[in-house]
């Protein structure tokens, strides 16, 4: 089973080669790294080309925002699986994706999402916030719980059915 992971950024050199590092350490062998840079100015694209090998898709240009940079990963994807990890995320061990896969396998789900940690950016080690997971319930959604979207991995075939991410919502496009 194949997982794409999309790396979505823009001017975020202080953090990306974390977060590539991050994807290459997975010990899941078959990973494909999606990364769509927004046209970035700072620096970012160049600590990306020192990554560039181990991507499987990479794309710099200046974009609607996040949530088109998402939809031009989505449209890359060629795995079974797509996720995603932001440009200055981290997974929490290198057999994360292993496990996410193996839950797939396991329940046949079209969707798997877990808990995430707000870590302090300077030093990952000090936990600032734990986000929960939990039975999802749509009776939760109009109280602003769902699933942290960076938690979640969904199969490919739900993009297909009910499509990408509605780019006219800004900043809540993930609800």
């Amino acid at each position: 089973m194949k997982i794409s992971i999309i790396t979505v950024v823009y001017n975020n050199q202080a953090y990306i080669a974390d977060c590539l590092r991050s994807v290459q350490s997975q010990t899941y062998p078959q990973v494909e790294h999606i990364v769509i840079d927004g046209g970035s100015t700072d620096g970012t694209q160049k600590k990306i080309e020192t990554f560039k090998q181990g991507l499987a898709y990479y794309k710099s240009e200046k974009d609607k925002g996040l949530y088109d940079g998402l939809n031009k990963g989505i449209q890359q994807a060629t795995g079974d699986i797509i996720g995603i990890l932001h440009s200055d995320d981290l997974f929490y061990e290198p057999d994360t994706l292993q496990k996410i896969v193996k839950r797939f396998q396991e329940t046949h789900a079209d969707i798997v999402y877990a808990k995430g940690q707000y870590v302090e950016k300077a030093n990952p080690e000090i936990v600032k916030r734990i986000y929960p997971a939990k039975q999802f319930s749509k009776h939760d959604i109009p109280f602003g719980w769902v699933p942290l979207h960076t938690t979640i991995y969904v199969r490919k075939e739900v993009f297909e059915k009910y499509g990408l991410y509605k780019t006219s919502y800004r900043i809540a496009s993930d609800y």
